[in-house]
């Protein structure tokens, strides 16, 4: 599973909204939609926060 989709679901399922993640990683909620979506990759600077924000481990994050 790539990615931005763990990191969608992993949203969703913590019913948090996309305006609410980009504003704890400090970028647009356009950026994260793009991350979410594939257009571009997550850089690696935001895998901690995300993994911290829905409480899972960094590699959990990573491309299968």
């Amino acid at each position: 599973m790539h990615t931005g989709t763990k990191i969608k679901l992993l949203r969703e399922h913590h019913r948090f909204s996309q305006e609410f993640v980009a504003s704890e990683l400090k970028i647009s909620q356009a950026s994260l939609s793009r991350i979410e979506s594939g257009r571009v990759n997550a850089k690696f600077k935001y895998f901690y926060s995300l993994a911290k924000l829905f409480g899972v481990n960094p590699n959990t994050l990573l491309d299968d």
